[in-house]
């Protein structure tokens, strides 16, 4: 079990971290016609350069977990594979429920297994905030050792070096005033972003990669997303429709270094959404999109394989 987590420090009050030693077993997931459409797990193995990177956290490893919608036919070939990769970090991006979850007896399992391999984070998505079962779903995170982040941060520390790791709740949680889980200082609109540190590099963890982008520009040196579902239907390597980007979406899917070049490929609207200018700031970051690992209303993914990321962070 990787310890990457051991000795961080929370920005905000919450419990400590715990780990479980022995991972449940999963249960036997039933493969339906859309899953096998959407074929077998998709592990890649991406290199993410950081400027300024902690020669202590030369190779530091990331699992990118992301869009699980109640339960996915893949799971367990998911756990094994996490196994295999070893990270030292893994993340969850949000939809880990859908809106009409009923029941966390698809997903449990799967989440109990994160915190046996690898210390483990999570922010929510837009799901999470429209389904009834949200304190049932924190409550498995706190059971099983999740650390949930909600516009706070906790900084990994290692060798003495450290780094630090931003979570932002979705935007969803503020359009439907979800008052239990803002934090006190949050306002009516926006997420409440943790004030930069100079001089250290921060990962961002956010479930849309338009509104990652929006952060990216405030200096942070990488952010991990999802929601795009890769564009959901895939030809020639692109997505053809993805949430909030729509028609031929251009952030759905791996490693994106952020320039003037991948901005001049948005669409206006999305550009707006994102309250970014004409021109990049000029910041040496990056984005790292899941396609995601399951399904969520149009539930037919062709030529576009769940996705698990592993980051290796390089100097």
């Amino acid at each position: 079990m990787s310890s990457g987590l051991e000795g961080y420090v929370r920005r905000l009050p919450g419990w400590a971290l715990k780990y479980n030693t022995t991972a449940p077993e999963l249960p036997t997931a039933k493969r339906g016609f859309f899953d096998k459409v959407g074929g077998s797990l998709d592990v890649e193995e991406i290199k993410a350069p950081i400027t300024n990177l902690p020669k202590e956290f030369d190779g530091y490893r990331i699992a990118c977990v992301s869009d699980i919608h109640s339960g996915f036919a893949q799971a367990s070939a998911a756990v094994a594979a996490l196994e295999r990769a070893a990270p030292n970090l893994i993340c969850v991006l949000g939809d880990t429920i859908d809106s009409g979850t009923k029941s966390l007896d698809g997903v449990a399992p799967f989440l109990r297994a994160l915190p046996t391999i690898a210390p483990t984070a999570a922010v929510n998505g837009n799901n999470e905030y429209a389904c009834g079962i949200l304190p049932a779903l924190y409550e498995e995170y706190e059971r099983c050792g999740i650390v949930l982040l909600r516009d706070e941060s906790m900084l990994l520390e290692r060798g003495g070096a450290s780094l630090r790791v931003v979570g932002m709740q979705d935007v969803e949680a503020y359009r439907n005033k979800c008052e239990a889980v803002r934090p006190p200082n949050a306002s009516d609109s926006e997420p409440v972003m943790p004030a930069k540190v100079n001089g250290r590099v921060e990962v961002l963890l956010i479930h849309r990669p338009v509104r990652a982008i929006r952060y990216l520009a405030h200096g942070f040196n990488l952010a991990l997303a999802g929601h795009a579902h890769g564009g959901q239907w895939r030809v020639m390597g692109r997505g053809i429709f993805a949430p909030g980007q729509g028609f031929f979406p251009t952030l759905t899917s791996g490693l994106y270094e952020m320039d003037d070049k991948v901005l001049a490929n948005l669409k206006p609207k999305v550009k707006k959404r994102s309250s970014l200018a004409d021109s990049y700031p000029g910041i040496a970051n990056a984005l790292v999109v899941s396609r995601g690992l399951g399904n969520h209303e149009m539930p037919l993914r062709i030529n576009n394989r769940p996705h698990l990321p592993i980051i290796t962070l390089t100097r």
